[in-house]
């Protein structure tokens, strides 16, 4: 899994600091301007075309960018999570896979697995920070790659391209 090192140039603790940082990048303006092209929406309620953007793979994507290209990363520190919560779930089943592969042989039976960890953690990062699934993808991502789980090459991936290749 992890292919090249990448060395932060900021390490942040905090979710919602990290989560703020994006919103407030160039990826993310970018990123949600191309959104809304051709799309109608009411000045009224101008956080529902964000809400929108934000449940977007393009989201998740401008996420990932922003963190390679600014050197940002979320560090995970269990002190800002509940105790025994499924992202510790889900590193520890990363690195165990890294340690002991030989247990992972039937690799469809991994993938399904890894699949269910990464998932669980994913909804509860979701549930925790009131935030996108899309979006929490990314952070639960950016956070193995700090913790060298994941590389970003494999996370700069087109998440729906890749599912629809292995149907």
């Amino acid at each position: 899994m992890p292919q090249q090192e990448f060395e932060p140039i900021k390490i942040l603790s905090n979710p919602t600091e990290f989560l703020n940082l994006f919103r407030r990048s160039n990826h993310f303006k970018q990123a949600f301007d191309e959104f809304k092209i051709g799309k109608a929406f009411t000045e009224e309620y101008p956080g529902e075309m964000q809400a929108k953007f934000e449940e977007m793979e393009s989201a998740r994507q401008a996420m990932v960018k922003f963190a390679i290209t600014e050197g940002v990363v979320l560090h995970y520190e269990p002190s800002m999570y509940d105790k025994n919560n499924p992202l510790d779930e889900y590193f520890t089943f990363l690195r165990d896979h890294i340690s002991h592969p030989e247990k992972y042989a039937d690799v469809v039976a991994y993938d399904k697995l890894r699949a269910m960890y990464h998932d669980d953690a994913t909804k509860y990062l979701s549930k925790k920070l009131n935030l996108s699934f899309a979006l929490a993808v990314g952070m639960t991502q950016i956070m193995a790659v700090d913790k060298k789980l994941q590389s970003f090459g494999f996370v700069e991936q087109n998440r729906l391209k890749m599912l629809a290749k292995s149907l």
